[in-house]
C-alpha cells in the first residue's frame, strides 16, 4: 500500500497511466488480502497501520477513477476502521479497540477523509470521538500534540495539526496557524522524513505563507539525499527513528509523496478534503 501511493500521486491508476499494470497488480493484491469479518473488511494482518494505509490507497484509487468495483471493498474497509476505534478515548492503535496513539490514528483519519471524498459513507460519531482523542493529546491550547499523552514533540505535533484539519479545523484557526508556524519557521531537518511528510501536507492544505520557503529547502534536501548508485539508485533511506521499521521502501514512498504533495493529484491532497471536513 505504501509503495502504491506514489504511483497514484504521479497520475497512474489501475485503469490508466504509464504505470497502470504495476498499480493494477498492487490493487488486486491488496483486495486478495482482505478478510471478511463481523467488524468489516480487515486488511490489518496484525496492525491497524496496514489497514489504514491499504484503505487509504483503495479510496484514493476509487476517488481518481470512479471504479465501482472498488466501492464495496472501500465501504467494508471503512466499516472496519469505524468498529476498531477505541470507544472510550476516540483514537486507534495497533489492535481494534486499543487506546489510541497519534500515528495510527492519523492513517485512519486520512482513510476516512479519502473515503468521504470518493463518495463512501462514513460515520460522524467516528470524527467526533477522534476530536476528543486529539483534545486529550493537545498542549499550548491546541498548537502542539503528543503521541499518547500531552508530551509534545515536533513530529507528533505535525501529525496532530493535520489531523485537526481532517476533523474540521479551518485554515484560519489561530491554534493551527500558531502550531504550523512554530514548526515551519525552523529549517526542515534533513532526516526527519515522517515529521516533514506531515508538515508539508499541513502547510499545503492551509495555504500557509511559510510553505514556499520551507518547501524550497525541503525539496533541495530530498534531491540531494536520493541514492544515485548501485541497486539503491533512485531510493531514499533516512536516519529517522519514527519510521525505521519501514526501511528503504517506506522512506522512498514518503519522500516521493512529499515531492508530489503540491501536485494534488491524490484526492487526500486536495483542499476540499479538509475544507469540507465534518
Amino acid at each position: 500500500a505504501s509503495a502504491l501511493r506514489p504511483f497514484l500521486g504521479a497520475g497512474s491508476t489501475h485503469v490508466d497511466g504509464r504505470h497502470q499494470e504495476t498499480v493494477s497488480r498492487g490493487i488486486y493484491y491488496l483486495l486478495s488480502r482482505m478478510q471478511s469479518t463481523p467488524r468489516g473488511g480487515d486488511f490489518s494482518e496484525g496492525t491497524m497501520y496496514g489497514h489504514g494505509i491499504a484503505t487509504l490507497v483503495l479510496c484514493e484509487a476509487l476517488g481518481m477513477t470512479g471504479d465501482d468495483l472498488l466501492r464495496k471493498p472501500c465501504r467494508d474497509a471503512v466499516r472496519f476502521i469505524e468498529t476498531a476505534q477505541d470507544l472510550h478515548g476516540g483514537g486507534w492503535r495497533y489492535l481494534p479497540g486499543q487506546a489510541g496513539d497519534i500515528t495510527v490514528t492519523a492513517w485512519q483519519l486520512a482513510a476516512l477523509r479519502s473515503a468521504q471524498a470518493a463518495g463512501v459513507e462514513t460515520s460522524s460519531p467516528s470524527f467526533e470521538a477522534a476530536r476528543r482523542f486529539l483534545d486529550s493529546l493537545a498542549s499550548r491550547d491546541g498548537a502542539a500534540y503528543g503521541y499518547r499523552t500531552r508530551a509534545a514533540k515536533p513530529c507528533t505535533s505535525a501529525i496532530g495539526l493535520l489531523c485537526r484539519m481532517y476533523t474540521g479545523w479551518p485554515a484560519e484557526e489561530e491554534a493551527l496557524d500558531r502550531g504550523i508556524r512554530a514548526l515551519a519557521r525552523i529549517p526542515p531537518k534533513p532526516h526527519a522524513i515522517y515529521e516533514n511528510f506531515y508538515l508539508a501536507q499541513a502547510l499545503v492544505q492551509s495555504d500557509h505563507p511559510l510553505w514556499p520557503r520551507w518547501n524550497t529547502r525541503r525539496r533541495d534536501q530530498l534531491v540531494a539525499l536520493q541514492a544515485r548508485t548501485g541497486h539503491e539508485a533512485g531510493s531514499w533511506f533516512f536516519a529517522d527513528p519514527e519510521t525505521a521499521p519501514g526501511g528503504r521502501l517506506a522512506h522512498t514512498a514518503l519522500a516521493v509523496l512529499s515531492l508530489e504533495v503540491y501536485y494534488r493529484l491524490l484526492p487526500i491532497y486536495r483542499a476540499e478534503v479538509v475544507s469540507g471536513a465534518p
